[in-house]
């Protein structure tokens, strides 16, 4: 009986901790989400356009990026895995957030999220390259190679973006 306790006790312990991260990652892109949807029934909403006085967009992409990073610093303040967090605050987001801004600050959104995993991916394969490259004797092949793939890629990305 002792054993079976101990063990349950163990599982609890490592399956625990999981469900804070969860609940700070939720919480803040719910609230988010909260405000969100209560920033368009704002005064002033009814001119979505985005005129010279208010502009929505950029206070919404502004709000969904520093709710973001907010998790983080919440998460790592009490002593959480920052990137789990990020994680469930992600889903939470794409669920709840996404459809709560306009038109334009979804398509901006859309936008940045996949020009920061197209960065995010290139750093990875360039710094893993040139890892490859110093173990191996063409080194000078392989660091005329990295430039010209961040060259080709670079006008790749800015082509398919215009």
């Amino acid at each position: 009986m002792h054993l079976v306790l101990s063990d349950c006790v163990a599982q609890y312990n490592t399956v625990a901790p999981q469900k804070h991260f969860a609940v700070a990652g939720l919480g803040v892109a719910s609230a988010c989400a909260f405000i969100l949807k209560r920033f368009q029934l704002a005064p002033g909403a009814d001119s979505r356009q985005g005129g010279p006085a208010f502009n929505a967009t950029i206070y919404e992409v502004a709000l969904v990026v520093m709710s973001a990073y907010l998790a983080y610093l919440v998460s790592e303040t009490l002593a959480l895995s920052g990137i789990v967090t990020l994680f469930f605050t992600g889903i939470c987001h794409a669920h709840y957030s996404y459809y709560s801004v306009t038109k334009e600050a979804a398509i901006t959104l859309k936008r940045l999220f996949e020009f920061a995993a197209f960065l995010s991916e290139m750093f990875v394969f360039a710094y893993l390259g040139l890892q490859v490259s110093h173990t191996s004797s063409f080194s000078s092949f392989f660091h005329l190679l990295f430039c010209f793939c961040v060259i080709f890629f670079s006008a790749y990305f800015a082509c398919y973006v215009l």
